[in-house]
């Protein structure tokens, strides 16, 4: 399935605009820092989809490969990238603690800090 430009374009405009909107409705610093830690929980799962894949190209890509991903029937690896991207951040959602949502292990733990396993 192609999204065309025009059409991503609108979304995203449209979802900023909610989002901005949203944000400037008071609050603006406590506001923004929520969605500042929500949007983070996504770069752990992410991270790790991209190294595994740099993994598996062994470190290398040339142009050519690249810019025939782009076209999503060419993704060979795509569902289960985004399957895995879902389950991880799912497997945050449990320790999540900020103003839009705080999970239930962060809530049961009310604040606290886990000690470390590691012997001093």
């Amino acid at each position: 399935m192609k999204l065309r430009r025009n059409w991503s374009a609108a979304l995203g405009t449209g979802l900023a605009f909610c989002l901005i909107f949203w944000i400037h409705g008071g609050n603006t610093s406590g506001k923004f820092q929520s969605v500042l830690l929500f949007s983070a929980y996504w770069i752990a799962p992410f991270l790790a989809i991209v190294l595994i894949d740099w993994h598996d190209r062994k470190g290398f890509t040339i142009y050519g490969g690249l810019s025939a991903l782009m076209d999503l029937k060419n993704l060979n690896t795509g569902r289960p990238a985004l399957v895995s991207l879902v389950v991880g951040f799912g497997a945050m959602v449990p320790f999540m603690n900020t103003g839009l949502l705080v999970g239930p292990v962060a809530k049961a733990l009310d604040g606290a800090d886990l000690p470390s396993m590691s012997a001093s």
